[in-house]
């Protein structure tokens, strides 16, 4: 592991969160197993006053996902009010993947003039789930700023099912091969590199001057 892929890993997992709340936390998109993580960490982001509202995908269930009416009862039940929950449009009703997901997530932003956004993915889905938040605000709006928060702590060697539904393992067999895809997805040059990220974040953290 390079020093700048080591210090994208740590930024990640340590992110600050914003001075003023957030516009919104985005819950990325997960599976009946994994998705308590993003639920439970959304609410209490709202609830404490780090975020305005959760943002979530519109769509029905697909991919792994199980749509966007199962995670709104589920929100409810968590002390969510319909004020406090923010649907935004999908771009393919027939796929979700976490570029497509950002890419939606971004057009929503910039149609907002959202000026933050906390990205809230389970630990083992969270470096790339921030890295293509990144990616996309870089090629779509890169006024906004982006901030990470992984989700609430699911047990590393329970089975799970990730990845549209496909991935099966523990989810230590699921964090290695989200390292594996972030290597892939770079060299397909659908995500931005290390260096391109941590250029985002200091930039976003006003350094250097």
């Amino acid at each position: 592991m390079t020093p700048n892929q080591f210090e994208v890993l740590a930024r990640t997992y340590c992110d600050h969160l914003p001075a003023s709340p957030a516009d919104g936390v985005f819950l990325v998109g997960q599976t009946p197993s994994n998705q308590e993580s993003v639920l439970k960490k959304g609410a209490e982001l709202v609830k404490n006053g780090h975020a305005k509202k959760i943002l979530l995908l519109d769509c029905g269930a697909v991919s792994g996902y199980p749509g966007v009416d199962v995670w709104l009862e589920e929100l409810k039940a968590l002390g969510m009010s319909d004020e406090q929950l923010e649907p935004i449009p999908h771009s393919d009703p027939n796929m979700i993947h976490t570029r497509l997901e950002a890419g939606s997530l971004m057009a929503h932003a910039k149609a907002k003039e959202y000026r933050s956004i906390i990205i809230c993915s389970p630990s083992f889905h969270q470096p790339r789930s921030f890295m293509t938040a990144i990616t996309m605000a870089l090629e779509e709006y890169p006024e906004v700023k982006v901030y990470s928060q992984a989700g609430d702590y699911l047990p590393w060697t329970e089975s799970a099912i990730h990845s549209q539904g496909k991935a099966a393992g523990t989810r230590v067999d699921i964090l290695h091969g989200e390292l594996e895809r972030i290597y892939k997805y770079q060299g397909f040059g659908d995500l931005a590199s290390f260096e391109a990220v941590l250029e985002y974040l200091n930039r976003r953290e006003g350094w250097p001057n």
